[in-house]
């Protein structure tokens, strides 16, 4: 029996961390078996969604390529349509409702045209004419990982690899079971992945974003090996300053650091059901 089944004939009192589809769909009016009995309700979590680009793979060492990958992906139209509206678009780490995320620095918009010409100046085209892009001899496919039964993730990967293909980019999409995934990911065996990280009102951003977490050899929080003087700098001042104005505008000039380099495809700050 479904959680949502049970919660239907009265077996539960609660249900937490429904899908979209769950909550908008199998539940909209709401029903009337639910009225009496029941409220919906909805609220942000401080987590945000994010494509990564495994910045050891040649191809995503470009910053012109990252940036074209990421306005070739409608995010507006996956958040209306797969989410619901429920989910605000995000430009970098920083939780989007506190302080230290700066809203000045906007999300990437959907682009192709932009993104072409970013492709075509790092040295991407379709000399073949076959329909893919190629560089050197080689064409541009990748492998899109995502985690195990994920419908939101398989629902992404989908929208995406269709974008990416009209701009003459193959995108094979691969999954394998958790353990497995894990795995490729602190191997850093992986060319792009998504995932989400969960993060208090400020986080320390050494973890995910310090050079030293960079390279084939190191397992830890930066699988995408980004790797940044500048970055280095502020994160490294961060933790050395306690005044929360100061802290504040550190935040806001790495926040614009990550914007200029796209070592992620950020994407949205969703909602719990």
């Amino acid at each position: 029996m479904t959680a949502l089944r049970a919660l239907q004939v009265g077996e539960i009192d609660f249900l937490y961390r429904m899908d979209a589809g769950q909550f908008f769909e199998d539940l909209a009016g709401p029903p009337s078996w639910f009225k009496d009995k029941y409220v919906k309700a909805s609220w942000y979590v401080p987590t945000f969604s994010y494509v990564g680009w495994n910045m050891l793979k040649p191809k995503f060492q470009d910053r012109r390529v990252r940036t074209a990958l990421a306005l070739l992906f409608d995010r507006k139209e996956f958040v209306d349509k797969k989410l619901h509206g429920e989910a605000v678009l995000v430009s970098g780490s920083a939780y989007y409702f506190s302080k230290f995320y700066d809203h000045e620095v906007k999300p990437l918009g959907y682009a192709p045209d932009v993104a072409r010409d970013l492709l075509a100046d790092a040295g991407w085209a379709d000399t073949d004419n076959d329909g893919l892009l190629d560089k050197g001899g080689q064409p541009f496919e990748f492998e899109f990982l995502m985690p195990p039964g994920n419908p939101v993730a398989e629902e992404l990967a989908a929208l995406f690899q269709k974008n990416l293909k009209q701009a003459g980019i193959r995108m094979n999409i691969g999954t394998t079971e958790w353990a497995s995934f894990i795995e490729k990911i602190r191997a850093k065996d992986f060319d792009a992945v998504t995932l989400a990280w969960i993060a208090p009102l400020e986080s320390d951003p050494y973890q995910i974003w310090h050079s030293s977490g960079a390279g084939p050899d190191k397992r830890g929080s930066n699988h995408v090996s980004f790797a940044s003087q500048q970055a280095d700098a502020l994160i490294e001042l961060l933790r050395l300053t306690l005044d929360e104005e100061k802290r504040k505008h550190i935040h806001w000039s790495f926040h614009r650091v990550l914007d200029r380099e796209q070592p992620y495809l950020f994407l949205h700050t969703p909602k719990d059901f």
